[in-house]
């Protein structure tokens, strides 16, 4: 089975990405902050206290610039401005079509969709909006 490698090194499955590489438009399931490598830092037990806990619903609002930062995120009832690199411990699960579906989200009721694109050549796999020209890359 091919897993997405965390930065600590806490193998995660397919469809676990890390908040930091969606793009706007984007909903998803938080599946976990840090890794089980390491214990949690203050910045990620603030985000637990933000609300970035397992199953809770996550959007991704809109961002300053494309790829940049701050970006918006709304988590439950809260809405935040993040950098990605705060962002990037966590964790969450996009939604399946079917079982041997790619992970992909639809955005705000449009035919658009973000799918986890896996390279044969080792390559990290990348989160892309359907039909967009770039992608973004994910963190390995």
């Amino acid at each position: 089975m091919d897993a997405v490698v965390a930065p600590e090194g806490f193998a995660l499955e397919p469809g676990f990405v890390s908040l930091a590489a969606l793009p706007p438009g984007t909903t998803a399931r938080v599946v976990g902050v840090g890794s089980i490598a390491s214990p949690l830092s203050a910045l990620e037990r603030r985000l637990l206290e933000f609300g970035f806990v397992n199953g809770e619903q996550v959007e991704i609002l809109a961002e300053a610039r494309p790829g940049r930062d701050p970006f918006v995120v709304r988590v439950g009832n809260t809405t935040l401005a993040l950098r990605r690199r705060e962002a990037q411990s966590v964790w969450v699960e996009l939604q399946h079509s079917g079982t041997n579906a790619p992970p992909h989200e639809t955005l705000g009721g449009s035919s658009e969709r973000v799918e986890l694109h896996h390279s044969e050549s080792g390559a990290p796999p990348q989160a892309q909006v359907a039909g967009a020209a770039n992608g973004v890359e994910l963190q390995r």
